[in-house]
């Protein structure tokens, strides 16, 4: 999720090279807000985190006596727990209840009414299978059990219509219904849980989302680039988190006041939205010793004195703007378009439009990136003849630093005379660049989290926009034209800058070489399209400059 600067290839002005200094502040600092947000290393209201030991629980089926120990203690309102713990553990028989239609094939199983083998088909997995969400050993996603309890319910499972299923539980004296309308266009169902008059052992239910670790390891550098990670998404009071889950680190954080959790990888989640009159508290666990990301969600009984009814969406599909928007609003955040959102989310609409009209995700990069180079193309212009013009100052202001090398007081009142009297801003040729960086920022997250591009082909060797170039051309073809752009781009650096910023096209290159070819695809058009406005420009200013003599 790290972003880099190159929105603008302009390479070969001292003022450029402290645009591209600043650039790379503002990246650093960039990625430190991230680590700072997506790390949660700072404690954060109305969130408790306890650390996890060798007595944490685990989230497999043989190990479900262990995970109580841990779990009931995320948030019981208070309440006591023993009677729930006193509840007798036995064993039943699995049944399965099939589904399948045109988007996904699953089964909801007695235990907990959780979902399994769920499978979908309009999407395939990097060995070309259907994909597949969730876990179908352990806790089964979205499988619900008693506050305090350490195994799923065991459902008497009723299918009552074409898309709703009913299950009803008994435990020590309470009857516990639930029931499941599925909504495959949205990859959703509506769920409702009750509990008519619950007696005195009775303190609350609690639902699952659990999903496999992935191994998002990387080496080195490179490690930044990938977008391919597992995370946690919670929206809780007025706050939102994103936790990045490593494998190789076991974590465990409590939320109270939660509308919405996700637990999913790059382009696919399983979540939650609450749609209940009280708000459940929730806690996500990285159990490696399982090696499963857990998220679980705790409804607590509020009034003993009335029916207990609860109401939740359950979400396991593509993360797709706008199929999340259609289950609910919140859910679009589990994308993470970064700071530049606001920005990020009208350019994936305008990707959307052009893709309609064309029929190929990669054209459509294409005509979006000529649209931005066009709007931005004011701020290139302007900066261009910032630099221009203090290309032509070049030797006076050599002069001034070689004769003022001594007395930087003195040099700096003889360069701001320089810039006063011939009209100049000495940052008039970063600034724009740097106007330009939340745009790219905002690209780069659009480009590199979208499900569009997941699988879709191009033209030639690119057969999916979502993966790296397999051969490599585009990072090539990107460091060629940067390096174009160096040579057509005023220059009043000295020899030894000039050496140093000989490398940057080889440096992006190599950044290059791992990101998804969609964004490699629109960073070489963005910048193939500067070198024609460089030309342009040039021309333009070649011309006034024979007509004035």
């Amino acid at each position: 999720m790290n972003q880099h600067p190159r929105e603008n290839q302009n390479f070969m002005d001292s003022k450029t090279l402290l645009a591209i200094v600043l650039s790379g502040v503002l990246f650093m600092g960039w990625n430190s807000y991230l680590k700072n947000k997506y790390n949660m290393d700072q404690p954060k209201t109305a969130v408790e985190k306890s650390a996890v030991n060798s007595d944490e629980s685990t989230v497999s089926q043989d190990n479900d006596d262990a995970a109580v120990s841990s779990e009931t203690a995320v948030t019981n309102g208070g309440q006591d727990a023993t009677a729930a713990a006193t509840v007798v553990e036995t064993s039943h028989a699995e049944t399965l209840i099939s589904f399948e239609d045109e988007y996904w094939s699953f089964d909801i199983s007695s235990k907990g009414m959780g979902v399994k083998n769920l499978r979908l088909k309009k999407y395939y997995n990097r060995d070309k299978e259907p994909k597949e969400i969730g876990t179908d050993h352990g806790l089964l996603p979205f499988a619900t059990t008693l506050t305090g309890r350490s195994k799923p319910l065991d459902f008497d499972l009723k299918k009552v219509g074409d898309l709703a299923y009913v299950g009803t539980a008994e435990v020590l004296g309470n009857i516990i219904t639930k029931t499941i309308t599925i909504d495959s266009k949205t990859y959703s169902f509506d769920t409702k849980i009750s509990v008519s008059t619950p007696n005195e052992n009775f303190i609350g239910v609690k639902t699952y989302m659990a999903e496999p670790l992935k191994d998002t390891s990387g080496g080195g550098f490179l490690d930044l680039n990938r977008f391919d990670i597992q995370s946690f998404f919670i929206s809780y009071g007025s706050s939102e988190d994103i936790e990045v889950i490593n494998k190789e680190e076991p974590q465990v954080n409590s939320y109270t006041s939660v509308a919405s959790v996700s637990v999913g990888e790059q382009y696919f989640a399983q979540a939650f939205v609450d749609k209940s009159d009280v708000l459940p508290d929730a806690k996500t666990q990285v159990d490696t010793k399982s090696n499963t990301a857990l998220a679980m969600i705790d409804y607590p009984l509020i009034n003993k004195n009335k029916d207990f009814n609860i109401a939740y969406v359950a979400y396991m599909g593509p993360k797709s703007l706008d199929l999340l928007d259609s289950v609910n609003e919140t859910l679009t955040s589990i994308i993470d378009f970064g700071f530049f959102s606001f920005i990020a989310k009208p350019l994936l609409h305008l990707l959307h439009w052009f893709h309609d009209m064309i029929g190929n995700w990669g054209f459509a990069i294409i005509l979006m990136t000529l649209v931005v180079r066009l709007l931005v193309f004011p701020l290139h212009m302007s900066s261009f003849k910032s630099m221009k013009n203090m290309s032509k100052l070049s030797p006076l202001i050599k002069e001034i630093n070689e004769k003022y090398k001594d007395d930087p007081q003195t040099k700096n009142i003889k360069l701001m005379e320089v810039y006063k009297e011939n009209k100049i801003n000495p940052i008039g040729g970063c600034l724009p660049m740097l106007l330009q960086l939340p745009v790219f920022f905002a690209l780069y997250q659009v480009l590199g989290q979208s499900i569009e591009l997941y699988q879709a082909p191009f033209i030639f060797w690119i057969e999916d926009l979502s993966l790296k170039d397999p051969y490599y051309v585009l990072p090539v073809l990107m460091g060629i034209t940067m390096f174009l752009q160096m040579r057509l781009t005023p220059s009043t650096m000295d020899e030894m800058q000039k050496k140093v910023m000989s490398f940057m096209p080889i440096m992006f290159t190599v950044f290059m070489l791992s990101l998804p070819s969609g964004l490699t695809l629109y960073i070489f058009i963005s910048g193939l399209f500067g070198i024609i406005q460089q030309y342009m420009i040039k021309d333009r200013n070649d011309a006034a400059s024979a007509t004035a003599k």
